[in-house]
């Protein structure tokens, strides 16, 4: 406590508290009950300090591998505690074929790797970066940062946001929430959804298709709240019924396609 003018010491660290330069592995089931931290208070009027990581707590540089088991399942609620506020350097990291859902609220500064399996993140987790290598991410809450699908998923349910730039090299991007962000995919990766994708404001901010672009999850619509392009070895796939439905994009901004329409042509379409 503070008997002066300033503020209440501040308390973090519950049950863990992994110390800079540390690792901790949690492999398939972990517990946390009724633990808490309280702060040092100030009889001036400097207020109460803060208090963090009732139940797990990362210094900074410290990586937090979850390792889940195939078949099995893990759900973390406490949010995971720092030691500046964000988080500069701490990393969660998903192994196993079994999956792991987070319904805290949590900041990565060192970012998020799903190796393998899947993460659902149905509470809020705002990072710098988030790598789905081979495994899938799947988000109904909130996850701010940029995100990279290798050959792995991306999976944005109707309630899910990402606040972030998203990219696939080789992987598959369903968007059947919102994306506020830039949205690339290459040669090799898959768009598809009935969600919103609304790029940055800036010159260069755009959905931009080099891969395949497949609107709708059976027939769907998908929007785009900005600029779209699609590159000339970029495919559109689209489904119709005997209704006469078929997928749509809608795009709110300009479009632009690079097709190379007939032989030697190269032309395009705007």
């Amino acid at each position: 406590s503070d008997l002066g003018g300033g503020g209440g010491g501040a308390a973090f660290g519950g049950a863990l508290f992994i110390a800079s330069g540390a690792e901790i592995e949690i492999v398939d089931s972990v517990t946390f009950t009724s633990n808490t931290v309280t702060a040092g208070f100030s009889a001036g009027d400097g207020g109460i300090g803060a208090a963090d990581g009732a139940d797990l707590f990362l210094m900074s540089g410290v990586n937090a591998t979850f390792d889940i088991g195939a078949g099995k399942s893990l759900t973390f609620d406490p949010a995971i505690g720092n030691d500046d506020g964000v988080n500069f350097g701490v990393g969660l990291v998903k192994e196993g074929d079994g999956t792991l859902r987070l319904t805290g609220t949590s900041l990565f500064g060192g970012g998020i790797l799903v190796d393998r399996g899947e993460l659902v993140i149905d509470g809020t987790s705002n990072n710098i970066s988030n790598i789905v290598d081979h495994g899938t991410l799947t988000v109904n809450g909130t996850v701010g940062g940029q995100t990279l699908a290798n050959t792995g998923t991306i999976n944005v349910n109707s309630a899910g946001v990402i606040n972030g730039d998203v990219a696939t090299v080789a992987g598959l991007v369903t968007v059947n929430g919102t994306i506020n962000g830039d949205v690339y995919i290459a040669d090799d990766g898959v768009l598809k959804g009935s969600g919103t994708i609304t790029p940055s404001n800036n010159s260069s901010g755009a959905v931009e298709v080099f891969g395949t672009i497949a609107p709708g999850n059976s027939i769907g619509t998908l929007h785009i709240n900005g600029d779209y392009l699609q590159g000339y070895q970029g495919t559109y796939e689209v489904e119709v019924n005997a209704a006469g439905q078929s997928d749509k994009i809608e795009i709110s901004g300009a479009a632009f396609l690079s097709c190379g329409c007939l032989p030697g042509d190269g032309g395009n379409v705007h």
